[in-house]
C-alpha cells in the first residue's frame, strides 16, 4: 500500500548539529511506498543503536577516568603521609638545620595541596562516571522505546493495509449483490421470495461495505499520521545520536587533556627535583660550578615549560568538560522531546 506522509528534509540523511534542536513537524505531504517507510524505520533504528553505542563509549571513558583519578588520590594520600612523617621527624631531630626544616615544611604543604586537588578531581570523576552510567541506561531505555514504537507503526500500517483490502472485498461483494438483486427485479418471472432475499442481501452487503469503508478510512488516517510521525521520530533519533556522539567526543578530549596534564605534572616534578638538588648546594654554603649553574637554568626552564603545559592541559580539560555538560543538557532536553513523540504513537485494533 502507499501512505501519505511528511516530506523528509533534504538533508535528513545527515546527523543534525548538536548546537540546535532539530525536532521538526511534518509539513508537505507525499506518497510513500512500503519500501520508503521500511527504509525510514531502519534509519531510525540505526540511529538509536548508534546513540547507545556512543553512550557506552562515553560511559567506559568515564569509568576509566574515575579509576585513574581514584588511583591518583591514593598516591597523593601516600605522598602526604610520607611528607608528614618526614616533617615530624625533622621537627623532633635536634640535628635538623633551619633549611632542612623549611624544606620539610614546604614539602608537607605541597603534598597536602596536591591531595586536596587530587581528591576534588577524583570526586568529580566519580560523579561523571555515575552520570555517564545513568545516561547510558536512559539511552538504552529510549532505544527500546523507539524500537517498540517502530513496531507499533508497522502494525498500524499493516492494519490499515488489511482494512483497505477488506473494504475492496466488501465493495466487490456489494456490487455482486446489487447486480443479482437488479437482475431479479428486471425479471417479470422472478420468484418474489428470491427477489426479496436478494434485495435484503444487497442491503446487507451495502451496509457491510459502508462499515468496511469507515474502518479503512479510520485506520488509513491513523497510519498516515504514524507515517508522518515516523519522519519526526527518525529526525529525533538522529539528533539523539548526534548528542551522544558529541558527549563521547568531549569525554575523549577531556581524557586526552587530563593525560597531557598528568605527563606535564611528572615533567615538572622531575625538573623540580633537579632544582632542589642543586639549590641544596648553595643552601649549605657551597657554590655552583658553571656546569651546575647551566643545569639549574635548564631545570628552571623545563619546570616553567611543564607548568605552562599543565595549565594549558587543565584548561583544555575544563573546556572539554563544559562541552560535555552542555551536550548532556541538550541530550536531556531532546530526550524529552523524543519521549513526547513516542507517547503519541498508539496501536490501532487490527480487527
Amino acid at each position: 500500500m502507499t501512505i501519505a506522509m511528511a516530506m523528509p528534509l533534504a538533508n535528513a540523511a545527515e546527523p543534525k548539529p548538536v548546537t540546535a534542536t532539530s525536532l521538526v513537524s511534518p509539513a508537505a505531504l507525499q506518497t510513500a511506498t512500503d519500501k520508503e517507510i521500511k527504509a525510514l524505520k531502519a534509519e531510525a533504528a540505526k540511529a538509536s543503536k548508534k546513540a547507545e553505542a556512543s553512550a557506552k563509549k562515553a560511559a567506559a571513558t568515564a569509568k576509566a577516568a574515575a579509576n585513574k583519578a581514584a588511583a591518583a588520590e591514593q598516591k597523593a594520600q601516600s605522598a602526604k603521609t610520607k611528607a608528614d612523617k618526614a616533617l615530624s621527624k625533622a621537627q623532633t631531630d635536634p640535628k635538623t638545620t633551619p633549611a632542612e626544616l623549611a624544606k620539610a615544611q614546604q614539602a608537607a604543604q605541597d603534598a597536602s595541596a596536591k591531595l586536596t586537588a587530587t581528591a576534588a578531581k577524583a570526586d568529580q570523576a566519580a560523579a561523571e562516571k555515575t552520570a555517564a552510567a545513568t545516561r547510558l541506561a536512559e539511552v538504552n531505555q529510549q532505544k527500546e522505546e523507539s524500537l517498540a514504537a517502530l513496531k507499533t507503526i508497522s502494525a498500524n500500517i499493516k492494519a490499515a493495509d488489511a482494512a483497505q483490502k477488506a473494504a475492496e472485498k466488501a465493495a466487490k461483494a456489494e456490487e455482486k449483490a446489487a447486480e443479482k438483486a437488479a437482475k431479479l427485479a428486471a425479471d417479470p418471472n422472478a420468484d418474489p421470495a428470491k427477489l426479496a432475499a436478494a434485495q435484503v442481501a444487497a442491503q446487507q452487503a451495502a451496509a457491510a461495505k459502508a462499515a468496511a469503508d469507515a474502518a479503512a478510512a479510520a485506520k488509513t488516517a491513523a497510519a498516515e499520521k504514524d507515517a508522518q510521525t515516523l519522519i519526526t521520530l527518525t529526525e529525533a533519533a538522529k539528533v539523539q545520536q548526534a548528542n551522544e556522539e558529541a558527549i563521547a567526543a568531549a569525554a575523549a578530549q577531556k581524557a586526552a587533556a587530563e593525560k597531557q596534564a598528568a605527563q606535564a605534572a611528572k615533567d615538572a616534578a622531575i625538573a623540580q627535583a633537579k632544582i632542589d638538588k642543586l639549590q641544596e648546594i648553595t643552601a649549605n654554603g657551597g657554590t655552583l660550578t658553571p656546569q651546575q649553574q647551566q643545569a639549574l637554568d635548564a631545570a628552571n626552564a623545563k619546570a616553567a615549560a611543564a607548568a605552562a603545559a599543565q595549565a594549558a592541559a587543565d584548561a583544555a580539560a575544563a573546556a572539554a568538560l563544559a562541552a560535555q555538560q552542555a551536550a548532556a543538557q541538550k541530550a536531556l532536553e531532546d530526550a524529552q522531546a523524543l519521549k513526547d513523540i513516542i507517547k503519541d504513537i498508539t496501536p490501532v485494533s487490527p480487527a
